[in-house]
């Protein structure tokens, strides 16, 4: 058991939320349905670069992952910082037709990475609120 108080890890749930957002958005960018501005792209970049930030301003002040519980969600959150940044640059580096299979497998990453970010950061706030060291 990963949580204090649940039976199932928190982190398994947001990886499993974050591969059905990639998968959805994968499907309706190859269907035209759903585009990706480069606007969104920029801000999903600079989103992951402040989470770095403010992870790194917390590990050289703080104790960020003291429990089993807030060290995989911490784990988590780099994963998918890793993942948004890197799909990102690609994203922006390489012009991708609207409707091409590769680019939308990649538009799903961007999300399913950025989906992962934001629900390892729960996560880690759920494990930080219930958990006593």
């Amino acid at each position: 058991m990963t949580n204090c108080s649940c039976k199932i890890s928190c982190t398994s749930v947001a990886a499993i939320l974050s591969v059905i957002v990639g998968v959805v958005t994968a499907l309706l960018t190859v269907t035209g349905t759903v585009t990706l501005a480069p606007v969104f792209t920029i801000v999903a970049a600079g989103i992951a670069v402040a989470y770095f930030l403010v992870l790194l301003l917390g590990a050289l002040f703080g104790r960020l992952g003291c429990t089993i519980c807030k060290r995989r969600a911490l784990t988590a959150i780099l994963v998918g910082l890793i993942g948004v940044l890197l799909t990102a640059v690609l994203l922006l580096a390489v012009g991708f037709a609207a409707t091409s299979i590769l680019g939308a497998v990649i538009t799903g990453l961007l999300l399913a990475f950025l989906t992962l970010v934001f629900a390892s950061t729960a996560c880690y706030v759920s494990c930080a609120a219930d958990c006593v060291d």
